[in-house]
């Protein structure tokens, strides 16, 4: 990809669209903004989302004390934790019973570009352009998920390509979602 499309919209396939992963992700409208679902395209819930209520103390990688952000599969309550491990850059592991999964990585002093790498080798970029209400993810070469918001910032749709590992991605953009919703 040129520097010229870094702007432009880009947008799925048709194949994509007929084949690939939906969610929707959407913020719990009465709690403290942290929580949350993610439901599948038949809307039934897949996973839950919050902060952690145990408190892991200061330390220099997290001077502000941000809670460990926890994604738990509703079904078998298999948990992934997204932790801070450095505060600058921000940067946030994302761990489950195996080990670590891959990092999240805030890349634009805006708050509007992330890196998100799974250890499977996956690695992308997630941009959210200002003023814009589509977003996409992707290698530089092409786009591989997409969010849209709305109809209120407390929602996003995701769409991701056939053939991507689906629960460490959405614990990631699920966590951005939640960054964006308490801090932007």
């Amino acid at each position: 990809m040129t520097s010229k499309n870094r702007h432009r919209t880009m947008v799925p396939d048709r194949d994509c669209i007929a084949c690939g992963t939906k969610f929707v992700c959407h913020i719990d409208r009465g709690a403290d903004g942290h929580s949350g679902v993610v439901r599948d395209e038949h809307g039934g819930i897949r996973w839950r989302y919050g902060v952690r209520k145990d408190d892991l103390g200061r330390s220099w990688a997290n001077p502000f004390n941000k809670k460990d952000f926890v994604v738990v599969n509703a079904e078998m309550g298999e948990e992934i934790v997204v932790r801070r491990v450095s505060f600058f850059p921000p940067r946030f592991t994302i761990v489950d019973s195996q080990g670590v999964r891959g990092t999240v990585c805030m890349t634009s002093i805006l708050r509007n570009k992330y890196t998100i790498n799974v250890s499977e080798g996956q690695r992308w970029t997630f941009r959210m352009p200002l003023f814009k209400v589509g977003f996409w993810g992707g290698t530089d070469e092409s786009p591989e998920f997409w969010v849209i918001e709305g109809p209120s910032k407390m929602q996003w749709s995701i769409l991701i390509k056939p053939g991507i590992e689906d629960q460490p991605l959405v614990a990631a953009l699920s966590f951005i979602h939640v960054e964006r919703w308490n801090y932007s």
